[in-house]
């Protein structure tokens, strides 16, 4: 069901922007809930809803590292890391730097449609975010030892 939720998503970018949105493998950490959560969802996977402010505000973050997300990664009973790797539709995406943490949604481009996704840098990474849910499918559980 997330996997059909994603592509209703992706239909969906296609029709707004009149092209195949763009996507990307990144890195995601769930640091205080089971990634499990968003896996075993039937309806959104990744949720809004579980969010806290960041440096671009209150979205859904993933990192082009690994190495940046560590510090996010959940641990599992067995006190190894837990991190996601996951396909994103990052669409048309705008550069905000420096950071703006009052953004609750992209801005708009300059025909007056939003961007699809906000990108910066931070922690040695290319940080994506993205303000909406269905906009990630997580593709692989990745468990760790550090």
């Amino acid at each position: 069901l997330l996997w059909d939720y994603y592509c209703i998503r992706k239909d969906r970018m296609r029709k707004v922007n009149g092209k195949e949105p763009a996507e990307v493998s990144v890195w995601h950490g769930t640091r205080s809930h089971s990634p499990s959560l968003v896996y075993e969802d039937k309806q959104d996977g990744f949720m809004m809803q579980y969010c806290e402010s960041g440096m671009w505000g209150k979205g859904i973050y993933f990192a082009e590292k690994a190495s940046y997300s560590d510090s996010y990664a959940h641990r599992n009973a067995s006190r190894q890391k837990v991190l996601m790797l996951t396909k994103l539709l990052t669409g048309e995406e705008t550069h905000v730097m420096p950071h703006n943490r009052g953004l609750r949604f992209p801005p708009n481009k300059p025909n007056g449609v939003r961007y699809d996704t906000v990108t910066g840098d931070t922690g040695g990474s290319k940080v994506y975010v993205v303000y909406e849910n269905g906009r990630a499918y997580p593709e692989y559980l990745v468990t760790y030892t550090s």
